[in-house]
């Protein structure tokens, strides 16, 4: 008697999941983000005391980002990473955003460019050398490249 309930039960239940199946749009309801990708462009060689021109193109599926809700830049020098100025990108066209800064000395910078849309956010770091490197910066690249190295061969 408890083989015939139990048996039963078992029916029941694999009927009634198999009475819920996916609709064939399923994967259509749900959210698919859409993430922005920014690509950072400045020139090779990069002066003190000049004024750089450099650009940001933000894409969102390989179209030109409009919904961008914020952007802003910071640049700092590694080896003075508490002093860090903010700079402000003026929109061009659809998705591409410039600027123009004058780096003050010479010596490694880093750009960060922080952008945010309803569906994502983003923060790229761009690595800037500006003229000529002293012994102490040389070092610390040499260092930072070591360590990249490091990283990418204990993934493989």
């Amino acid at each position: 008697m408890k083989k015939i309930v139990m048996i039963t039960l078992l029916t029941a239940l694999l009927s009634a999941c198999s009475a819920n199946q996916l609709n064939d749009d399923a994967a259509k309801q749900y959210h698919t983000e859409q993430p922005l990708t920014i690509t950072i462009d400045s020139p090779s060689n990069i002066e003190a005391n000049t004024e750089t021109p450099i650009n940001v193109t933000l894409q969102q599926n390989i179209a030109p980002a409009e919904n961008v809700q914020s952007i802003s830049a910071e640049v700092w020098m590694p080896l003075q990473p508490e002093v860090k100025k903010e700079v402000a990108l003026a929109l061009q066209e659809p998705g591409v955003y410039h600027m123009d800064y004058t780096f003050a000395e010479d010596g490694i910078y880093y750009l960060q460019v922080r952008a945010e849309s309803e569906q994502s956010d983003i923060m790229p770091t761009k690595r800037l050398i500006v003229g000529e490197l002293s012994e102490e910066e040389q070092a610390f690249l040499d260092g930072q490249d070591k360590e990249t190295e490091e990283d990418h061969s204990s993934h493989h």
